[in-house]
């Protein structure tokens, strides 16, 4: 006879990451996966996300649409490549419309940020991570939810993968944890640049802290100056 043990954590977590699926995304895409149209764009900027993606998936990614640029045929994209390379990769795997796609994968990335932060908080104290879920769902109130339907989709997805930065920072114990760091880092680079700003202050303010209590060490050192040099390497090229 198999006997199962239920964690009250694990069962939380499943219960509150449902709710936050049903509230957020479920309630943002009238609890539908696929549309017959752009549904829940409110702005241009919206737009604007949408059509690029669904350029690139036609033409490539090296030009913009000659009809994004009043006809002209070597304007380079300018705009960071992460949100429409995944968009892109889930449509293929999917079969749903870039409309959607995208919109999935910006509203997914932000639930995913939401957890990871519960376990950044849960590194320091388990109850206060616990009593601390439930405001999570605060992203998909008004008026934060504004930047779900407006598209401000760059800034959320890098917000996303910054505090993956947060985390894998603090992880950076852990064996190999540059590689985590700068995969992290490059994130907010290809998502949207300015964010990457933030992290190196966040950055400097930690090991600062480090330095300051005296447990900085040459392990620190090395895996930061790795997860930097990796960082450039990846992000190098856009």
């Amino acid at each position: 006879m198999v006997k199962i043990k239920l964690e009250l954590e694990k069962i939380i977590l499943l219960v509150f990451f449902s709710a936050m699926l049903f509230l957020g995304p479920g309630v943002l895409f009238d609890h539908k996966i696929s549309h017959d149209f752009p549904f829940a764009y409110f702005a241009s900027d919206a737009f604007q996300h949408y059509t690029r993606a669904e350029a690139i998936k036609d033409i490539g990614n090296k030009f913009e649409a000659p009809y994004i640029v009043k006809g002209n045929e070597d304007f380079v994209i300018i705009y960071p490549p992460i949100m429409y390379q995944l968009s892109i990769i889930l449509s293929y795997a999917s079969g749903l419309e870039i409309y959607d796609a995208i919109y999935f994968v910006m509203v997914f990335l932000a639930i995913i940020a939401a957890f990871i932060m519960y376990f950044v908080v849960r590194s320091f104290n388990k109850n206060i991570a616990v009593l601390s879920l439930p405001f999570s769902l605060l992203i998909f109130s008004f008026p934060a939810s504004i930047g779900f339907l407006w598209g401000h989709w760059p800034s959320i997805i890098a917000q996303s993968f910054l505090v993956i930065v947060f985390w894998s920072v603090s992880r950076i114990d852990m064996k190999h944890s540059f590689v985590l760091i700068a995969v992290a880092l490059s994130a907010t680079a290809l998502a949207h640049t300015s964010s990457t700003i933030f992290a190196f202050i966040f950055f400097a303010m930690f090991f600062g802290l480090k330095l300051i209590l005296r447990k900085l060490t040459k392990e620190d050192i090395r895996s930061m100056a790795l997860a930097v040099i990796l960082f450039i390497i990846i992000s190098f090229y856009y």
